[in-house]
Order: structure tokens, then C-alpha cells, then sequence
């Protein structure tokens, strides 16, 4: 392919009855393209990102994207990133196609009577080897040049045994390694026959131009062809037509109300974009099948990678393009929704609030993110995943191998935890080092290093299915010396029960002080009025302490209860001695004690009295 521009290097002025001023010009600056690399993002690592403008013009081919932008550049957009030509071209863009080797550019200069059209060809390459060792991925061809003429006509000499005159370029497409290019033109071809509409084409592996001359009606005004077996399928005011490369009246193939505005071609179907939609169309037959009532104001075209069939739709009002995934012959044809190229880089969410384990109720596959619906991975119906959190109607979830990609809602059911564990509510680790993670799955984020001697809370065991403990990892927490609590994950193949627990040394004795009569308060697992209740306790119960001494400006105080450690608020505790509801009961008993006395050895006095006034 590295000599397919010599059809376009030596673009010699013929005019067979009238002489014109030769100007050789070169079409554009003979610049390096500079590598343009979006910045890299944790989210879309292998997307390909496009930011089209209600200018562009676009073309793809294998998993590249090409297309203009208004401000005269062409970029090139891969997985691998995207590459920018500065200065590309003059005035507006027209046409673009591209093939393996190059991108082709047909653009157009208003001038004061006239336009000057300019057809160029840009070679590109995505080895990313190449790039690295600084050879630009899209580039000037060195030697390009066009010669204009009055009228926009160029008369390519590739041919040794004649010349033919081309008029203005509007239309380029390319199949295999031919070119086709629509021109307008009021001059005579050799035979004498007026040129006014026609198609003419190039091998770009021969370098040869095809000298066939063809003229056909309706094709003036056209806005879109393509090519299929020597056939030319072109729609002109909203009407669809086909032409061999003879004959002067093309057939009028349109279906009755239907007005079509672009083509596109794949595997024996034509697919033509309407004001309702897009249909397929039988080239056989020339049956219409709809298959998507989706509008858009731009045009269609085919990208074809990894052994798949994609089309590709402009919305050219929202600056976007539209991927669908191509299948089926036409009797079964259908367009699955695939991607949205926009520019807009979609995030993964930042936090994940949801942390549940969910099961998959049937087959599906986990997608690269809601707007790409690249496959990422499949699953089985059965199988486990860990939803990470909910966005746009998927959840974004990771397998066991890590993987991470979005789910639809209606494909997952979110299994609950249990706070009933094997090893109950206590737990240590069986090795010293031994981390503890901010998720349910082995990552960077480690929130705490816990030896064997420290006792860990058990909260939960992340997912139960049934009987079954299904995602191997526990929810515990660690109570800090301060009362803080640390939250945090741990494989359940590294802890067991604990079996560390003893009373402390000290054994430091406390009372319980509920101040009411009959009055209880609550042992917490946690420090947290929000955790577990253990059970409970009434004034006056004596507890040990699990910690060195009742420490008064601590909201919390550890005890050990009914062989656990437990938590109560220090408030309800005194060091020893009775309780204050107990000092008040003893006052209050001694208060009705002496008050009886009093009230007795008074009636006795007055009965005395009595007795001796007789």
C-alpha cells in the first residue's frame, strides 16, 4: 500500500481546448503530527474516546476512528489513544473515508466565484511501536500535491495509455483497495459525452485509475453511495437508486414514504438510515426490514474489528456517535445497542456503599461499562459476584478473580449477611501480621495489621446463601484502647474463634448504677449504642472490668460478660461501694424507721395519759 499515493502525486492540467495557468500547490503544510494522548483514566483504560462537533465528518475502519473537527484538525482515535493533525486542511471538510494505510480527505475553500476542492490522502499507523520510537501515527503524505484549475478540474495521468478529467470531488468511499469518488463536472469526457454526474475509482494497489467513464442521472445531488459488487446503491433527494457502471438510468429502489439519507454496507446487507430509523435491505430482493426506530441527522458507517460487525450513526446535534453490534442475514438481522462515542469519559463509582455479594439468577455477561457494552467477562447462572455499587441500572461488581465490570439490576439478586458465624462473636487472627482490608477482596486498601492477642469483633459474614458461608471473608471490627472503632474485612482461612480471652490480672471489681428502682441498662458488643445487645443489666450487679480501671472521662467501659467482652456506658458505673438509688433507699428506709418510732412513742404517750386522768 506505500505506493498507493503516486495516483495522487502527479496531478498533471489537461485541457484539450482551452489553455490554463499551471499553479502546482501544495494542499497542505508538510507538518508532523503531534501524539495527542488523552490523559490517562482509572475508568476507561482501553475506550476509544472521539469528540466530534456538529462539523465532523467521520470514517472507520478495523477499530479506528477518523474524523475532523472545526478547527481544521483530523484526528485519529484508537483504543490506544488519540492522535491529532493540527492545520490538516483548508476551509470545511466534505468527505473522509480510510482504509488499513490511509485516511482521505475530500475539503472545500469558497472563493468569490468558486470553490477549490482538494483531495488528500494522510498516512497513519497504529503500531504502537512505531509511535513509541517517535514516528508519528498520522501524518502528511510527503509528496502530495493537487493542481487547480477553473472549474475544480483535475486530470489524473496515473495511466500511460491516456488521460481522463475528473471534476470537483464531493463524495470518497472506499472498498477493499479501490477508491470511488462522486464528481460533478460540466466538461466532455473523451468520447464526447457530457460528464455531468459520475463515479470514477482507482486501484490503490495497482495505482491505476479505472478509465471507465460513468454517467448517471439523479447522482448530482446525492449525499451518499456505496459500492457492492460492481454495483453503485446511491440516494439522492431522500430516494434510493442502484446502478452497474454503465448504464445512464439508474433504478429507482425506493420503498413508497421512506426517505433515505445515508448508506452503509456489510455482509450482503445494505443498511440505510431514514427520518425513522434505520433499516436493512436486502440486495437480493431489495426487501426493507427496520431494525431500530433510533434518529439521527448524520451518517452511517461500518467499523469492523475483532471479528465483528459494527455501524456506526452520527448524531450530529449532540456531538455524538451512536455503536450498534451487527448481526444475523437479513431475514434475522438485528441491531444491538453497543456504545456511545461522545467524548464524555464514564466513571466508575468513586465510593462503594453497596459491598454486597450478589447471585446470578441466569447466564449473562458483565459489560465494560453502561454506555459499552463491551464484554468483559460471562457468568453462569449460580454464580457469585460482589456488588460494589448501583449506578444508571447496573451494578458495578467484581468477581473472584478481580475482574471488575457493570451488571444489569434484573440479573443480580443481593444476598444478605449473617451475624450468626461459625466462630462466633469473637475472633483472632491465627498468624501475627495479618491484615485487615478495607473491602471484602485483597487490595492495596488495608486499614489495620492485627497480631494473634488482638480480639476482633465479628460483625458479619458479608453473604449467606442458605446454609452456606459463600463469599469467604468476615465483616469485623477493632476496638481501639480509646474506644475508636475500625472497621474492616478479613479472609475467613485467616482467623478462628477466639480463644485468647482470660481475666485481666487486675481484676478490677465495679458496680452497676441503673438510678431507678428496678431500672436496667444495656451490655453493647461495640461501643456504639447502634451495635449488638449482649444483654442486660440492674442496679447493683457487680461486673469485672475487662480493662485496667473505670476511667470516668471515657464515654465507654469494656467488661467481661457471661464470658464475653461486652461494652456499657461508664455513666451507669461506680468503682465500689453502694450505688446512689441504694444510699436514697437506705436514707429513705431509715427516714421511715424513725419516723414509726415517732409516731409510736407518741400514741403510747397519750394512751399513758388517758389512764392516769382516772
Amino acid at each position: 500500500m506505500c505506493c498507493a499515493f503516486l495516483i495522487l502525486c502527479d496531478i498533471i492540467v489537461t485541457m484539450k481546448k482551452t489553455a490554463f495557468v499551471l499553479s502546482l500547490c501544495l494542499l497542505c503544510f508538510a507538518l508532523t503530527a503531534a501524539a495527542v494522548f488523552y490523559p490517562a483514566d482509572k475508568v476507561v483504560a482501553d475506550e476509544i474516546k472521539i469528540y466530534p462537533d456538529d462539523t465532523s465528518q467521520y470514517a472507520a475502519y478495523g477499530n479506528a476512528i477518523a474524523y475532523t473537527t472545526n478547527k481544521n484538525e483530523l484526528v485519529l482515535s484508537t483504543e490506544n489513544g488519540s492522535y491529532t493533525l493540527s492545520n490538516a486542511y483548508a476551509g470545511k471538510s466534505r468527505s473522509i473515508a480510510m482504509n488499513g494505510d490511509y485516511v482521505f480527505l475530500i475539503s472545500v475553500v469558497q472563493g468569490e466565484s468558486a470553490e477549490t476542492v482538494s483531495f488528500t490522502a494522510y498516512p497513519y499507523s497504529l503500531d504502537p511501536v512505531s509511535v513509541a520510537q517517535g514516528t508519528p501515527a498520522l501524518r502528511l503524505f510527503d509528496n502530495v500535491t493537487s493542481e487547480e484549475i477553473a472549474g475544480n478540474k483535475f486530470l489524473v495521468n496515473e495511466d500511460t495509455s491516456g488521460n481522463f478529467t475528473m471534476g470537483g470531488y464531493d463524495l470518497v468511499h472506499i472498498s477493499g483497495d479501490i477508491i470511488y469518488c462522486m464528481s460533478r463536472s460540466d466538461e466532455l469526457y473523451p468520447d464526447g459525452e457530457r460528464t455531468d454526474d459520475c463515479l470514477f475509482w482507482g486501484d490503490l494497489s495497482t495505482k491505476q485509475w479505472n478509465k471507465t467513464y460513468v454517467t448517471m442521472k439523479n447522482f448530482a445531488t446525492s449525499t451518499d453511495f456505496v459500492i457492492v459488487d460492481d454495483t453503485v446503491y446511491f440516494n439522492t433527494d431522500g430516494k434510493l437508486y442502484s446502478s452497474d457502471m454503465n448504464p445512464r438510468n439508474p433504478v429507482n429502489l425506493q420503498q413508497s414514504g421512506l426517505k433515505i439519507n445515508s448508506l452503509a454496507y456489510a455482509n450482503g446487507i445494505i443498511y440505510a438510515l431514514s427520518d425513522d430509523g434505520i433499516y436493512a435491505i436486502n440486495t437480493a430482493g431489495y426487501a426493507y426490514k427496520k431494525l431500530t426506530g433510533d434518529t439521527f441527522d448524520g451518517k452511517i458507517r461500518i467499523l469492523q474489528g475483532d471479528g465483528v460487525t459494527y455501524l456506526l450513526a452520527q448524531d450530529v446535534a449532540n456531538k455524538s456517535i451512536k455503536q450498534y453490534v451487527c448481526e444475523g442475514t437479513f431475514d434475522n438481522a438485528t441491531l444491538t445497542y453497543y456504545n456511545v462515542f461522545d467524548g464524555v469519559i464514564y466513571k466508575n463509582p468513586e465510593s462503594y456503599d453497596l459491598l454486597k455479594v450478589g447471585k446470578v439468577s441466569a447466564g449473562t455477561d458483565a459489560y465494560y461499562s453502561p454506555k459499552n457494552l463491551k464484554i468483559e467477562f460471562s457468568l453462569d447462572a449460580g454464580d457469585y459476584v460482589l456488588a460494589l455499587a448501583k449506578q444508571d441500572g447496573f451494578y458495578y461488581v467484581r468477581n473472584d478473580e478481580g475482574k471488575t465490570a457493570y451488571i444489569r439490576e434484573n440479573e443480580l439478586s443481593l444476598l444478605d449477611a449473617s451475624e450468626s458465624t461459625a466462630i462466633g462473636k469473637y475472633a483472632q487472627a491465627l498468624h501475627d501480621g495479618t491484615d485487615v482490608y478495607k473491602y471484602p477482596y485483597v487490595s492495596d486498601d488495608v486499614v489495620s495489621t492485627v497480631n494473634i492477642d488482638v480480639m476482633l469483633i465479628v460483625v458479619d459474614n458479608v453473604a449467606q446463601d442458605g446454609d452456606n458461608h459463600v463469599w469467604g471473608w468476615y465483616k469485623v471490627c477493632i476496638v481501639g484502647d480509646d474506644g475508636t472503632l475500625t472497621y474492616g474485612y478479613m479472609q475467613a482461612e485467616y482467623v478462628s474463634k477466639y480463644t485468647n480471652f482470660k481475666l485481666p490480672s487486675f481484676s478490677t471489681d465495679a458496680t452497676v448504677s441503673a438510678g431507678s428502682l428496678g431500672g436496667i441498662i444495656n451490655v453493647y458488643l461495640l461501643p456504639d449504642e447502634e451495635s449488638e445487645i449482649l444483654g442486660t443489666l440492674t442496679d447493683g450487679d457487680k461486673i469485672t472490668l475487662a480493662q485496667e480501671k473505670l476511667d470516668g472521662d471515657s464515654e465507654w467501659t469494656k467488661i467481661v460478660y457471661k464470658d464475653m467482652v461486652g461494652y456499657v456506658k461508664t455513666a451507669n458505673l461506680i468503682s465500689k461501694g453502694i450505688t446512689p438509688l441504694q444510699i436514697t433507699l437506705i436514707v429513705v428506709f431509715a427516714v421511715v424507721i424513725v419516723a414509726t418510732a415517732i409516731v409510736i412513742f407518741l400514741v403510747v404517750k397519750k394512751r399513758n395519759a388517758q389512764k392516769f386522768d382516772y
